[in-house]
């Protein structure tokens, strides 16, 4: 669920179903070179998707555990999982590994080696009249290397491309391209603020931190800068069913609520 200026949105991006999807043509393969040394990485702990605050905190003996106040929060939690995965040419892929741990005042998780990132969840435990009903939310994200941060932050990019697409395709709305960058200018990626703008074209140039929006009758297209300057977009024409996009794979792991 990621809030944004009282218009709460239900994303399910893990199911994102679009007809026709052609996925960019992978570049050229450069020539091989000896990869540099890489330099020392702290391991970070960061929001999930749309949120601003984390609720995790990481010890420099790899331990995740959630704050004091989320430990309050979710006091009716039963456990915390991290489940791990590696980077694949930036994107994170499915290779990945689970760890749990009780929920309870203090209770860390030692996050498994050889990862990039992992992704931290909680089990919430609901009393309803036909008995109890378990629901998974992520808490949080944690960094494990340079290469997890820059995948986390071009995963959550990816997400928030597909929550333009919600915003203008008509499922909450529609909303014009004015009222959805408005909107989409409220987000946050991994704590970094987002600025957002409607695009002359679908095509136009984004600067470094920003999501553009476009539509013109039913062809929506939103896009967004990633950290290598490479430009994620979701391209969408409902009237000829055609959709254009690169960020599918970014969209594999992405948890929700």
């Amino acid at each position: 669920m990621l809030p944004l200026r009282g218009v709460p949105v239900l994303l399910a991006v893990g199911v994102l179903s679009l007809p026709a999807v052609a996925a960019a043509a992978p570049p050229a393969a450069a020539p091989a070179s000896p990869e540099p040394a890489s330099a020392p990485f702290t391991p970070r702990a960061y929001p999930a998707f749309g949120r601003a605050t984390t609720h995790l905190r990481i010890d420099r003996q790899r331990r995740v555990r959630l704050t004091a106040r989320a430990t309050r929060r979710y006091r009716r939690t039963t456990t915390i999982d991290a489940t791990c995965t590696r980077t694949s040419q930036g994107s994170l892929i499915q290779t990945s590994t689970g760890v749990s741990t009780a929920v309870r005042p203090g209770a860390r998780i030692d996050l498994p080696r050889g990862f990039d990132a992992c992704t931290v969840s909680v089990d919430i435990v609901r009393r309803t009249r036909s008995g109890t009903s378990t629901t998974r939310k992520d808490v949080g994200a944690v960094a494990l290397t340079a290469k997890g941060l820059e995948a986390l932050r071009r995963q959550q990019l990816a997400g928030l491309i597909v929550l333009g697409h919600t915003l203008l395709g008509g499922d909450f709305g529609p909303m014009t391209p004015e009222r959805a960058a408005k909107a989409l200018g409220h987000a946050r990626i991994l704590k970094r603020q987002m600025s957002a703008q409607v695009l002359a074209t679908p095509d136009a140039p984004l600067p470094p931190n920003a999501v553009g929006v476009w539509r013109q009758g039913r062809h929506v297209a939103v896009a967004a800068t990633a950290p290598n300057g490479e430009r994620l977009y979701l391209d969408h024409d409902a009237a000829t069913r055609e959709t254009r996009t690169n960020i599918l794979e970014d969209l594999n792991s992405l948890g929700t609520e």
